[in-house]
């Protein structure tokens, strides 16, 4: 079916031109979106030179599939852009479109975004995420370092954005810590840094370690997944919740100072979180939060089937699956603040196409 109308234009999605996700060595593979919503991978950015991974078949084949409806490699049930029409998901006219058909052949386009998600290094073990533990060692930091340097090195004075990290923390993971208080970032001025991070040690002390991109964070993203400290030490599992509060409250203070443009709090709801949902609105405003951001619990291969339809509260084969829609039906999920994803799909129809 087509998405198509006079009034609004086609709905296409710009980020495969705009992204480059690069993923562990073990894993090989680099993506033009996020994994769990674009599961086709371009190719191997560890044996692929970075132009000609940026400009495969593959690449241009996923760019097509967002230019004609067809969004053949996208997950709608996980993408929250598809089910809400906001980031780089819109509906284009003819002349976008037009813009957006010539750069899937052209060589000479860039990403604009590029995931350092080539780690998976992190002082937490969220069930959600992976079952045990992880942490690279030093010859696998050093081979680490080196695709940094030959990405940057083909594409860090056109970047406006390097992510760190969707894969692992940026404080937690020795590599991405090096990354940020060493040299390699200072020799490209141009790109602003996303931060992707639990927090456990986003401490004051940290930041003060890295004051050379404190001025260069657009963006900062604190996946904490509960709102009381029983939910919290079963999902993010090795953190604590009294050190969690105490350094939100220190990131309170740096978004109310004006170093990040924006500041998103994230919950992956499932069955034993979904009743604090409420609750985890009201912490955004304590925290200074722009955007309360729910997601769908996908499953990374960390769950047997089973386990993954007991703790899916959103699909409907769970046996709350109903008390979690009526649930949401309360008005404080309209709010401007709430990104609901792929729940949006869960409410009635007027509520999805919220201005």
């Amino acid at each position: 079916m087509r998405n198509t109308s006079p009034s609004q234009g086609r709905l296409i999605c710009t980020k495969p031109f705009e992204w480059l996700e690069l993923t562990p060595r073990s894993r090989g593979e680099a993506f033009l979106c996020c994994p769990g919503w674009l599961k086709t991978s371009i190719g191997d950015p560890h044996t692929t030179k970075p132009l000609d991974l940026w400009h495969s078949d593959k690449a241009k084949a996923i760019r097509q599939s967002v230019l004609d409806e067809s969004f053949q490699f996208c997950s709608k049930e996980f993408c929250k852009h598809l089910t809400e029409v906001s980031g780089p998901v819109k509906y284009a006219t003819e002349s976008e479109v037009a813009h957006y058909q010539a750069l899937v052949d052209s060589t000479s386009t860039s990403p604009d975004t590029l995931n350092l998600a080539h780690d998976y290094s992190c002082n937490l073990s969220c069930p959600s995420c992976r079952q045990d533990y992880v942490h690279s060692n030093k010859a696998e930091r050093e081979k680490n370092y080196r695709i940094v340097e030959q990405y940057l090195e083909a594409f860090g004075d056109q970047l406006n954005t390097i992510y760190i990290t969707g894969s692992g923390d940026p404080f937690g993971g020795r590599h991405f810590w090096d990354l940020l208080s060493g040299d390699i970032f200072k020799k490209y001025t141009k790109p602003r840094f996303r931060i992707h991070t639990n927090a456990q040690l986003f401490t004051r002390n940290r930041w003060e370690q890295i004051p050379h991109i404190h001025h260069r964070i657009g963006y900062t993203e604190v996946s904490i997944d509960a709102a009381s400290e029983a939910s919290y030490i079963v999902n993010r599992r090795g953190g604590d919740w009294g050190i969690l509060k105490e350094n939100m409250e220190f990131i309170a203070e740096l978004q109310q100072a004006g170093y990040f443009e924006r500041l998103v709090i994230s919950f992956v709801v499932q069955d034993n979180n979904w009743h604090e949902m409420k609750s985890f609105i009201e912490l955004s405003y304590k925290w200074n939060a722009d955007t309360c951001n729910f997601l769908t619990l996908d499953n990374w291969g960390t769950f047997s089937e089973e386990e993954y339809r007991s703790k899916a509260i959103h699909k409907s084969s769970h046996p709350d699956h109903g008390r979690f829609v009526d649930f949401l039906s309360d008005e404080i999920f309209l709010c401007d603040k709430v990104s609901l994803g792929g729940l949006s799909d869960l409410l009635p129809k007027p509520a999805v196409w919220k201005s």
